[in-house]
């Protein structure tokens, strides 16, 4: 029996063992919630993790290209990178997968499903999941770079709103997007 065969047999075990592990990284109370409630509207992580989970995990079966699995892919990460979890924290979930993979084919090899070429086929599995791990990545960094763009932004119109505040009413008023910061002679912030 093929790798890819025995995976998709195991689909469901797979996918339920890599959301406990997804979960897994979320405190106790979180992780609870997150498992137990299944309305979308009341839990809309739990929910999301769940479906996109299972698309990443049918693309990696079908052998689908990277393209196909950008999507899942993005919404997962997206959901990572907003929590404050370190890069390592984020993303150990796409990792995880390789270890619940050889665990299920270690049972399956037990029960004498699996045959030797699986363990070969493993290798090209871990490769695409090698990939599907530099894509999280780059999808990542961007997420944190938006978020840290947006802090930039409030942290300007919330100085504008000061500056505007302590200026007298006859005074200029420039447009919070011209308002620029620099540090002067003494480390103090200038407009």
């Amino acid at each position: 029996m093929a790798l890819t065969e025995i995976l998709v047999g195991k689909k469901a075990v797979i996918l339920e063992r890599w959301l406990r592990e997804v979960l897994g990284s979320y405190p106790d109370q979180s992780r609870h919630f997150l498992s137990q409630v299944k309305d979308p509207f009341a839990n809309p992580i739990g929910a999301t993790l769940t479906k996109e989970l299972s698309a990443l995990l049918d693309g990696l079966l079908a052998g689908s290209d990277p393209a196909a699995t950008a999507s899942p892919l993005d919404a997962v990460i997206h959901i990572r990178s907003v929590q404050g979890l370190t890069p390592s924290q984020a993303l150990a979930f796409i990792f995880q997968l390789k270890q619940i993979v050889r665990e299920v084919l270690r049972e399956s090899a037990e029960k004498g499903i699996a045959a030797p070429q699986a363990a070969r086929e493993a290798l090209a599995f871990d490769a695409k999941v090698d990939e599907l791990a530099l894509s999280a990545f780059d999808l990542y960094a961007a997420n944190r770079e938006k978020i840290c763009a947006i802090r930039i932004g409030e942290m300007k119109r919330s100085l504008f709103v000061i500056e505007r505040a302590s200026r007298p009413a006859d005074g200029p008023d420039p447009a919070p997007e011209s308002a620029s910061i620099e540090r002067g002679p003494q480390n103090e912030l200038k407009p």
